[in-house]
């Protein structure tokens, strides 16, 4: 394996991302070492990234949703190549229905 100094052979995640939270996520999950992750901070300039950039994922922060996250995250349809993941925060509430159920497995 060799090493790759300049980045250009790493995988590229865009993301578009609202809340610190979900910015301390991103830079704990992708480490900048294996990963080029570009950051964008309107619909617009997701778009722009995605026409100038091969991107392998995408990565839009559904917490706080306003009507730019819904154009950025309307880009999958636009980008179907490229897999798009919105990340939300699990309230209480949510725990049962994500909960492992035996009867599933």
């Amino acid at each position: 394996m060799t090493a790759v100094t300049d980045g250009s052979m790493l995988p590229t995640l865009v993301v578009h991302l609202e809340r610190e939270r979900a910015r301390a996520l991103v830079r704990s999950a992708f480490p900048r070492r294996r990963w080029k992750i570009i950051s964008t901070r309107s619909a617009n300039e997701l778009e722009a990234v995605f026409r100038r950039v091969l991107v392998d994922a995408a990565l839009i922060d559904l917490g706080a949703p306003d009507e730019d996250t819904w154009k950025a995250a309307a880009f999958a349809v636009e980008f179907p190549s490229a897999p798009f993941f919105g990340i939300i925060p699990l309230r209480p509430s949510d725990a049962p229905a994500v909960a492992p159920r035996p009867a599933l497995g």
